[in-house]
């Protein structure tokens, strides 16, 4: 059976699920895995793409695992509008 410290909904039919060590996996409606358990932070979606974290570099993520922004930046975020 699935163990996990946390779990979120993140929109767009996708959840996040937090392993025993503190990461994050991207995961759809039924439970399969998406993403593996590598992000620091994954944040809810908003118009289409979720920020995540790597360590302490974040990225955006589509709602099908793709990398929509490399993980090289200090932050990214959600002005109401658009990603900064």
């Amino acid at each position: 059976p699935m163990n996990y410290s946390a779990i979120q909904v993140l929109g767009n039919r996708r959840y996040a699920a937090q392993n025993s060590k503190g990461l994050w996996g991207l995961y759809d409606a039924v439970g399969n895995l998406i993403l593996p358990h590598e992000f620091t932070e994954i944040q809810p979606f908003q118009s289409g793409k979720s920020v995540a974290a790597k360590g302490h570099l974040y990225g955006l993520l589509g709602p099908n695992g793709e990398t929509v922004l490399e993980f090289t930046n200090s932050e990214v975020k959600w002005t109401g509008e658009a990603f900064r």
